[in-house]
């Protein structure tokens, strides 16, 4: 069950989370962390869980979005689509209203969550963009064109890497900190707790090789299987 974090104390500010997570790790806060009262402790790291779960998520949407746009500009592929006498900036704005009529579709038939929503109406505005710039450079040639087009997504696998380095450099500076103030302590199993029940950071560790993290969650689960095994031995002796 998820810990409900307190944010009644003003501990932002105190420990620059930013600060924290662009890998500035001051001695002195992490001394002052390893001394505070354990409310504020669950704090830090309730802040420090909320900002990480922003870079995760990032990273899940522009995956997403990446994902749902390449699947789109495969149907414009010339090798796939051999009607040469349909110029690429037409094919563009078939593919593009076939999108816009499904996804208005499925919003008026209320299958589309929040997050979903927000996705396809960037994708759509992707597929505008790449539309419209083909239509300003075209060379009518369904080649260049198509050369042209992969350039462009290319930028959004690009964002996509750098959003998921970014995130794992994020995650391993939060390690840095909660080792120099806790090392192995309960507060490091809390917060291997929590990266095991959040949504966004779960879908990144599927990815992200992070040795902490499977070193700790490793501990941890050794520690829930010995709990285990000890209450069920108690439990034989009554």
């Amino acid at each position: 069950m998820p810990i409900i974090w307190s944010c009644t104390i003003n501990t932002g500010d105190d420990y620059q989370i930013d600060e924290i997570l662009s890998g500035t790790i001051r001695e002195s806060l992490c001394n002052k962390l390893s001394r505070a009262p354990f409310d504020e402790k669950l704090n830090v790291m309730g802040l420090l869980l909320s900002r990480l779960s922003q870079h995760f998520k990032k990273v899940a949407d522009q995956g997403d979005r990446t994902g749902l746009l390449m699947e789109e500009l495969k149907k414009v592929d010339p090798e796939t689509d051999g009607n040469s006498d349909t110029s690429m900036a037409e094919r563009l704005g078939d593919v593009r209203s076939q999108w816009s009529e499904s996804v208005k579709q499925k919003r008026e038939a209320g299958l589309l969550n929040r997050r979903e929503d927000f996705l396809f109406r960037d994708v759509e505005a992707l597929l505008l963009n790449i539309e419209e710039t083909i239509k300003k450079s075209s060379k009518n040639n369904l080649e260049e064109d198509w050369k042209q087009i992969r350039e462009m997504f290319q930028e959004e696998t690009e964002r996509y890497d750098s959003f998921f380095a970014e995130s794992g450099k994020s995650l391993e500076h939060a390690f840095d900190f909660l080792e120099a103030s806790f090392a192995a302590g309960q507060e490091m199993v809390l917060f291997i707790t929590e990266l095991n029940t959040g949504f966004y950071s779960v879908k990144f560790l599927k990815e992200y090789e992070c040795e902490r993290y499977y070193q700790y969650n490793k501990s941890l689960l050794f520690k829930d299987r010995e709990d285990e095994i000890r209450s069920r031995i108690t439990s034989l002796g009554k």
